[in-house]
């Protein structure tokens, strides 16, 4: 695994740099360039978008991919704990990338370290929760056909040479995520805010909020219209969500029921 700060986020979007950042952490197979799409609420929003590429992932396509969703989150923090120190910033994670940025928030939190002052977790169940079903063990056109019918076909495209190259990094992150039991379960003192989609089939929001028991700071849960991608068309939203302040969690966000 390639190291350097510059590796992990290879780009940004938005305000101009010195504002409030946002860290995006990409879902299973996803890279930096899923949160595109949230560029232009970033900028209406006064915030800075830094994307993290994941090794094995878009432009580290050539890198072996993290052998662990835990080591994959110590590299993260060692590498871009020090662009953090001094600065506001806010995690947001989605399915995959929600359990990475717990536990890199979880990390920082632990050393000491400056953390984010608010983690938005998508989409995801919470550590030791999975469906009953593991995607990661499945053939690959069932596997294929699952992914369809959450939507995630269409983040990539549906070319047959691009899902063949494509599916085993898909396929190691749902692993990575299926094999993750953190012998840590303290619960994070950033806020937490719990984002689903009202008709997400994978991760319902019952299944979002039950990370309020990783929540010691402050929880909300936040449901949207749509199913399990539904970013980019509730970006303004979303982004605002990482500015609330701890006053704001002494009674819970409203959610679109």
């Amino acid at each position: 695994m390639l190291r350097g700060s510059d590796l992990w986020t290879p780009w940004t979007a938005g305000a101009r740099r010195g504002g409030f950042a946002v860290y995006c952490f990409p879902w299973a197979g996803g890279g930096a360039s899923g949160f595109r799409g949230l560029a232009e609420a970033a900028l209406n929003a006064g915030v800075t978008l830094h994307p993290i590429e994941y090794p094995g992932h878009e432009s580290r396509f050539g890198e072996a991919p993290a052998p662990s969703l835990e080591l994959l989150a110590e590299a993260i923090v060692e590498d871009l704990a020090p662009t953090w120190a001094g600065t506001n910033f806010a995690f947001l994670g989605h399915s995959f990338g929600a359990k990475v940025a717990f536990r890199a928030a979880q990390l920082l939190e632990g050393k000491g370290l400056p953390g984010p002052k608010t983690v938005l977790l998508s989409a995801a169940f919470p550590p030791g929760s999975w469906p009953a079903e593991p995607l990661s063990i499945l053939a690959d056109a069932p596997l294929l056909q699952r992914l369809a019918s959450l939507g995630g076909l269409a983040r990539v495209g549906a070319e047959d040479e691009l899902l063949r190259l494509m599916l085993p990094t898909i396929r190691s992150d749902l692993a990575l995520a299926e094999a993750w039991t953190p012998s840590d379960r303290r619960p994070l003192r950033a806020n937490v805010v719990g984002l689903a989609g009202a008709a997400d089939a994978f991760a319902p929001p019952a299944a979002v909020r039950c990370w309020e028991k990783f929540a010691a700071g402050g929880f909300a849960l936040r449901v949207f219209e749509g199913g399990h991608f539904f970013l980019d068309a509730n970006g303004p939203e979303i982004l605002a969500l990482c500015r609330l302040e701890q006053e704001d969690f002494a009674r819970e966000t409203p959610s679109h029921e």
